[in-house]
């Protein structure tokens, strides 16, 4: 439990390094992420509703109360657009917020752990080379890119250059931590009685 434990804290640390290298020293994201030309209205319109912090879409779900009508027009008001998806958070985040870090970390540590554990399963001959073990933890990143992000675009219109952009970050990111968490977990030869 330990080497998990200890390869999971190396692939968070692998993957909390390329995110930031990748969010804030290489231009990735910001050729990907647009500003809204209006924001200051936007957001004045946001706060003047007390909206509270969540996910919400536009146009709304239609209210299962208002039976066929209500699903017809949400189906009109979703073929006239504009469409979209907005996560909002009414308290926002200060520069360099402990929290929101700690957060990132942790979430990293316990993927990191259950990728560890996932390549601990390996039978020996899988995972005898140390390539082997990266391609392993590399796959899992590959499939990440395609089960989350490309889902995201392909069914919640994310944009096709953000949707690349964090795939892309996925495979390197889990890359990275592959080749961390490869080291650390050699497989374990059986014993022989």
């Amino acid at each position: 439990m330990m080497r998990i434990i200890l390869a999971g804290f190396l692939g968070a640390i692998a993957l909390f390094v390329w995110g930031f290298l990748s969010w804030e020293v290489l231009p990735f994201h910001s050729k990907s992420l647009r500003t809204l030309p209006n924001e200051d209205s936007v957001v004045a319109v946001l706060r003047s509703g007390n909206v509270e912090s969540g996910t919400y879409i536009i146009p709304g779900m239609a209210d299962e109360k208002g039976g066929a009508e209500a699903k017809k027009a949400q189906v009109e008001k979703m073929k006239r657009g504009p469409v979209a998806m907005l996560h909002y958070s009414n308290t926002g985040y200060a520069d360099g917020d402990a929290m929101y870090l700690i957060k990132g970390f942790l979430v990293y540590f316990f993927a990191a752990m259950v990728a560890a554990s996932m390549l601990g399963k390996l039978s020996w001959s899988l995972a005898a080379k140390y390539s082997a073990r990266v391609r392993f933890i590399m796959t899992i990143g590959i499939f990440l890119a395609i089960a989350a992000r490309l889902s995201d675009w392909a069914f919640f219109g994310y944009g096709t250059g953000i949707t690349l952009t964090l795939a892309v970050d996925d495979i390197v990111g889990w890359t990275l931590a592959g080749l961390l968490i490869a080291w650390r977990m050699k497989p374990l030869m059986a014993k022989t009685i």
